[in-house]
């Protein structure tokens, strides 16, 4: 049962990251995603078991827009989190320390060489960015050259001061006004045009004026760059002399203080940013001693010499007006409430999700009912609580499908029920399928955006994926759209064309089977490509479909229990026609039909410390698992090696290693005694 909750954890917490990181949008808030973050580790300590996809060993996602992507020469890792002031205190331990803003922005990696600014990038998933140096050059204050002649990188944060964002959206609004006026909108059409076209919050507007493509919109922006760690080139041990450093180098520098009284810290830190004028989120906490902090190491997630406050949030009253529920891409209905609008951290907001079937129902909400929202960081607010709970017509769960009025049934048990839609041929669930299928991490279709999806269903050029291959014979229909157009149609016709190339996992993902998500495609093409050799197959796809056929046990894979194969056989029996049709548009990717003589069986790999044979964690990782292995973010009893250039270090997984009698090897040892083996 743990293991269930974590899982529905981890897949819960990735698409949140997904959306901060790389979408710059927040579909909850900062509160609630601690909540669930802190349930996670909690849950990860009790049962030992660290996933493969945990948000706690990884960061963020995949980058996502037409800028260059580049891989960055030094994580850029995040901080670990507390509300609890006691938690501070007990990090800091009374060692010298410095207490910084934790500036509300975009964090920039910037390089100089021979003095000159050569490179900036964002900090994307932590190991991938994207190259924004043409927009960097734009920064109002950030130095093109710099008195200092070796190479020195630092890290820092893109942001706008608040009231420069207070015009910013005040000139969109205005706008927004004419146009929707010139299009016969008036009264609330015409604020909710305001309100669905305006500035969201300005962390949005901040990430949006950095990946701009054209640097002139950057420059108008009025974007600064915040130095708040000197990463390379800086000499010395102590954090805070190298923020002198940089300061007489030219870099504005975040405030900070050394610490001595937390609270008072804090309290003046706080003041200095109101002075400032900039946003922020939070406090961040650090040991002075950089080659003590360095000792202590970092997860794949954060680092381990610094932890970031976060503020409580504010509460705001409201009267709850609606309940609406919402479809996912499975057909599953979410409640969102709606309630009179309410102005938080200069953005109005007048609806918030309510996860479930029992959150729902445990607020008890009427019509009328008083509630209180919360909204951290100017992120999508939340209910906090029902202040009046009258109890006079209660909102009720539906008893029918409110997009496409079909059954409907509760699924689940305890605290996690979920209303499901079960028409096979809901609109809603449709789009949501789509919408997974033309994703990143399934095929990757440029712009097919969810209100394009929309458009084509409801003019029923597509009933399902396999229409899109289809779509090129409805060009000239296509183009007469509303919203498309030549250009935008053909873009998307020749992306489809792109995609016919595709992989087993991607291809598995994109049909939206319940319960086999992207890490579990990715553990099926581990065992498919090892198959598909010994069978003398192709391609693993050929592999896998050969497995369904003849009815291969699954369930005897490590962590694919009867649920999962018993969703996947299911699907294959109800589907067997309409996924050979689909699968005859692809072209699979080939394996090769080298012999991997043992590979790694299974093994389970854990790695620590910086890396000097390959380019970064993420490659190792890759070539463990291209090899049958497996990585865990912890050394456990199950762990078979644990990787660390240092073997004689003294961090917690080194200790622990020896003391469970795991064996500690090196870059090279790894590759001398696996790599070249297979």
């Amino acid at each position: 049962m743990l293991l269930k909750e974590m899982r529905e954890l981890v897949e819960e917490l990735n698409i949140y990251a997904h959306a901060y990181y790389m979408e710059d949008t927040s579909l909850i808030s900062d509160y609630e995603y601690d909540k669930k973050y802190d349930r996670l580790k909690e849950l990860e300590k009790v049962t030992g078991i660290i996933l493969a996809n945990s948000p706690t060993i990884n960061v963020g996602s995949e980058t996502v827009s037409e800028l260059e992507k580049v891989e960055h020469d030094h994580p850029m890792l995040s901080l670990d989190k507390t509300k609890d002031i006691n938690e501070v205190e007990s990090f800091m331990n009374g060692l010298p320390g410095l207490a910084m803003l934790k500036m509300d922005g975009l964090t920039i990696s910037v390089k100089y060489i021979d003095g000159k600014l050569v490179a900036a990038e964002t900090r994307g998933n932590g190991i991938i960015g994207e190259n924004v140096l043409h927009t960097a050059n734009s920064f109002v204050n950030l130095p093109k050259e710099i008195p200092y002649k070796d190479e020195v990188v630092v890290d820092g944060e893109a942001v706008m001061e608040i009231h420069h964002y207070t015009y910013l959206k005040e000139l969109k609004d205005i706008d927004l006004k004419k146009d929707g006026e010139r299009k016969g909108l008036f009264g609330e059409e015409l604020e909710k045009y305001i309100k669905d076209n305006g500035i969201k919050n300005i962390r949005n507007l901040t990430a949006g004026s950095v990946r701009q493509l054209d640097n002139s919109v950057t420059k108008e922006r009025k974007i600064k760059f915040i130095a708040w760690k000197a990463v390379r080139g800086i000499d010395g041990n102590s954090f805070m002399k190298r923020l002198q450093i940089l300061d007489l180098l030219g870099f504005e520098v975040v405030p900070w203080v050394k610490v001595d009284n937390i609270e008072e810290n804090i309290k003046k830190l706080r003041e200095t940013a109101r002075e400032k004028d900039v946003p922020i989120d939070g406090i961040v906490f650090s040991y002075d001693d950089i080659d003590y902090s360095e000792s202590l190491g970092n997860t794949s997630h954060h680092v381990r010499s610094q932890l970031a406050y976060k503020f409580a949030d504010d509460k705001f009253e409201t009267v709850i007006r609606d309940v609406e529920w919402s479809m996912g891409k499975t057909g599953q209905l979410t409640p969102v409430a709606v309630f009179d609008p309410v102005e938080i951290d200069d953005t109005i907001v007048e609806r918030a999700s309510l996860h479930n079937v029992n959150i729902f129902k445990s607020y008890e909400l009427s019509v009328g009912d008083t509630i209180t929202v919360y909204k951290a960081n100017m992120i999508i607010p939340q209910i906090a609580e029902n202040l009046t709970r009258n109890g006079d017509k209660l909102f009720t769960v539906p008893d029918k499908c409110p997009i496409c009025g079909g059954h409907v049934k509760i699924t689940g048990e305890n605290e996690t029920e979920e209303l499901q839609c079960m028409n096979l041929e809901c609109k809603g669930k449709l789009l949501g399928e789509l919408c997974t299928f033309v994703s990143k991490e399934a095929h990757d279709i440029t712009g097919l955006s969810k209100s394009t999806l929309s458009l084509l269903i409801e003019k029923e050029f597509i009933k399902g994926p396999l229409d899109l291959f289809y779509l090129k014979d409805c060009r000239g229909m296509l183009v007469t759209l509303q919203g498309l157009g030549a250009k935008k149609v053909d873009k998307i016709l020749e992306s489809i064309e792109k995609c016919r190339k595709t992989t087993l996992p991607k291809f598995l993902y994109g049909l939206s089977i319940p319960l086999i998500g992207r890490s579990v495609s990715k553990q099926l093409n581990i065992v498919e490509e090892k198959r598909a050799r010994e069978k003398g197959l192709k391609t693993a796809f050929d592999s896998f479909i050969k497995d369904m056929d003849s009815q291969y046990d699954f369930t005897c894979l490590e962590d694919f229990g009867f649920a999962k194969a018993s969703s996947l056989k299911n699907y294959f029996e109800e589907n067997q026609r309409y996924i050979t049709e689909l699968a005859a548009e692809f072209q699979f990717e080939e394996i090769s039909q080298e012999t991997v003589k043992d590979g790694l069986n299974g093994a389970i790999f854990c790695i620590t410390g910086t890396l000097t044979e390959f380019a970064n964690r993420a490659a190792l990782v890759e070539k463990i698992e291209s090899l049958g292995g497996k990585v865990t973010g912890s050394v456990t009893k199950k762990t078979n090696y644990l990787i660390n250039n240092d073997t004689l270090s003294k961090s917690s997984k080194n200790v622990k290693a020896m003391q469970l009698g795991i064996p500690i090897i090196s870059e090279k040892e790894f590759i001398n005694k696996f790599v070249k083996k297979c």
